[in-house]
């Protein structure tokens, strides 16, 4: 339902996935559907690096649209 401090960017490229980018290990986050825990909303936004969770969201759609929003609310 929200991204929490830590998404440092996204990289939109043509006709491909954005990458998401972790501000404190700057490495690529993961998208993780949460399937195997019901206590855990659907859809993580997650840093392998330090296991840390930068957002969480009921549904994709919902993901999707405060990413894009996160986007261009920080694109200079």
């Amino acid at each position: 339902m929200a991204i929490f401090e830590g998404l440092a960017g996204i990289r939109l490229r043509p006709k491909a996935e954005p990458t998401y980018i972790h501000a404190v290990c700057k490495q690529e986050l993961k998208q993780y559907p949460a399937l195997h825990n019901r206590d855990e909303p659907p859809y993580v936004l997650k840093c392998d690096a330090c296991d840390k969770i930068v957002g969480e969201w009921i549904t994709q759609s919902a993901m999707n649209h405060e990413l894009l929003a996160w986007f261009e609310a920080n694109a200079a």
